[in-house]
């Protein structure tokens, strides 16, 4: 007579499996095992490359503000740079006056080379 698995101990419920059904359900339990740690390493990857980008975020930041202040320390003392600018018009009296140009430099250095044919 064979030997019959005697019934657990507790009051929970048994369920029968046949060998069929063991092997699908741990080859399936293999495949989920599988897909877990490949998704943990990805996470892994985009986490470090997450990381990468905030420092290379921190470090443009950082010259962004070099830059800004370095600009700023280059405005003419006491400008406001909020207000909008004005065109600068030159007074009559800061104009140099013209001056008429010798004959004599005029004919010795010509504004262009002439063509040759």
């Amino acid at each position: 007579m064979p030997a019959t698995p005697a019934p657990p101990p507790s009051s929970e419920p048994t369920v029968t499996v046949s060998l069929t059904e063991f092997r699908g359900l741990e080859r399936s339990l293999r495949t989920l095992s599988t897909a877990k740690d490949s998704i943990i390493h990805q996470m892994a990857t985009i986490r470090a490359h997450q990381d990468q980008i905030i420092a290379t975020q921190a470090q443009h930041t950082t010259i962004l503000h070099q830059i800004q202040q370095h600009l700023s320390m280059q405005t003419p003392f006491g400008h406001d740079r909020s207000a909008p600018s004005e065109p600068l018009v030159p007074d009559k009296e800061s104009l140099p006056a013209e001056q008429p140009i010798p004959e004599e430099e005029i004919r010795a250095e010509p504004s262009h080379d002439t063509p040759h044919i």
